[in-house]
């Protein structure tokens, strides 16, 4: 199986609660981009229209490998209606203040499945009929981990062990899977000139990278002071993904205990392994949908029973205590708390019938369509409905021949 084989195959609709008028500091836009990650998008706006990209605002973050539409807003004078390689942008209106998370209420996919074997379709669609039922574990999926560096681990591992230069070096020189090729070649020269930050400098093009080079020019030992100038959003995003890799563990832990250990699947993902259950009876649903669980943080706490355990365990196979998620060296650099529902009930799911696939002679496609609350992930959606298809699995290595 496989998806996102055209920007068209993973479409994702922002929806959000939004009453722009003819006034206010901000503009209010649709930005649709294909190709583009939503920072790319940003950064690129910034350039072309001349203003830097703090004046910028989005709720979310989107898809690279999509089509995606979601707002945006802008500070400043109107910008007219903008077509480049890439992206649109549309003007919607005027807004008193910035696009933030509070404003979304979800997104709505439109996702095809290529290169089916023909028993797959019926399978895959009864799953998602069972998943909108009984509901999915609300796990943080791949797109969240594409700080994973080389397979060296999460670079605020690093940053809470005080290593702010093993941090760094993570940064700057240790490409990730996601990282296009300019991007790979500029990380392993990073790596090769590590500490000649001269030559460094000059090695690399205009950009957040070649300022921090710059600053270690002149401060060849304050690494951590070099971490802070790395763009603020890039830098949390660190953070967030080890946070969201803990929740994950303690989550799988939760389910473990109670539904059985025999009751669940696991599908790997980029950080490990994701524990799924693939049927539940009422009691254990209405229990698991009212449970809401904590990012690790701090101050976060963690009710006595199995949530508090399955916290316990995650922690110590980690060898970090909850009052250790401060980072030291630095100030606005840390740990957010929040807390995150610990299922996921698809809206208005749908799958299509079979068809033969344009792309895989032979073989079939399928679309699903859903909506799903802000922080979900579709591609969880994805590994419950057709995990022997997975990339990896297999069935997968065999050519999808046998029937899910």
């Amino acid at each position: 199986m496989k998806i996102k084989c055209r920007p068209e195959d993973f479409f994702v609709e922002e929806l959000a609660e939004l009453r722009p008028g003819r006034t206010g500091r901000f503009g209010l836009y649709l930005l649709e981009k294909r190709g583009l990650s939503t920072f790319e998008a940003i950064a690129e706006l910034s350039r072309r229209l001349g203003r830097p990209a703090s004046a910028l605002s989005a709720g979310g973050l989107k898809d690279k490998y999509a089509l995606t539409r979601q707002h945006l807003t802008i500070l400043g004078k109107p910008v007219p209606p903008l077509a480049a390689r890439g992206l649109k942008l549309e003007p919607l209106g005027r807004v008193d203040a910035p696009m933030t998370a509070a404003e979304l209420r979800g997104n709505r996919f439109a996702v095809v499945l290529r290169d089916l074997p023909g028993p797959a379709g019926r399978a895959i669609a009864e799953r998602a009929e069972r998943c909108a039922r009984q509901g999915l574990p609300n796990y943080f999926d791949e797109q969240r981990f594409g700080s994973l560096r080389g397979g060296q681990g999460f670079i605020a591992r690093r940053l809470l062990d005080g290593d702010f230069e093993g941090a760094l070096r993570l940064h700057l020189g240790a490409p990730s899977k996601l990282d296009a090729p300019r991007v790979r070649a500029a990380r392993r020269r990073c790596e090769e000139l590590w500490g000649r930050w001269g030559e460094l400098f000059r090695s690399l093009p205009r950009g957040n990278d070649r300022s921090v080079v710059s600053f270690l020019r002149e401060h060849p030992a304050e690494f951590a002071a070099a971490f802070e100038l790395i763009e603020r959003r890039l830098a949390q995003l660190y953070l967030f993904a080890y946070q969201s890799f803990l929740w994950n563990e303690i989550l799988g832990r939760v389910l473990s205990r109670r539904l059985g250990a025999g009751a669940l699947f696991a599908v790997p993902y980029a950080a490990g392994a994701l524990r799924f259950y693939d049927r539940a009876g009422e009691a254990e649903v209405a229990e698991l949908r009212e449970l809401v669980i904590p990012l690790p943080a701090r101050n976060a706490e963690y009710a006595p029973g199995i949530l508090g355990e399955a916290a316990a365990e995650t922690l110590a196979a980690e060898r970090v205590a909850l009052a250790a998620l401060r980072l030291k060296g630095t100030e606005w650099l840390q740990f957010r708390g929040g807390a995150r529902p610990a299922l996921v009930f698809p809206r208005d799911l749908r799958a299509g019938s079979e068809q033969p696939d344009d792309l895989y002679p032979g073989r079939r496609k399928l679309r699903l369509d859903f909506a799903l609350p802000p922080g979900s992930y579709a591609t969880i959606l994805i590994k419950f409905v057709a995990r022997e298809l997975l990339p990896g699995s297999r069935a997968s290595r065999r050519g999808g021949r046998r029937r899910p």
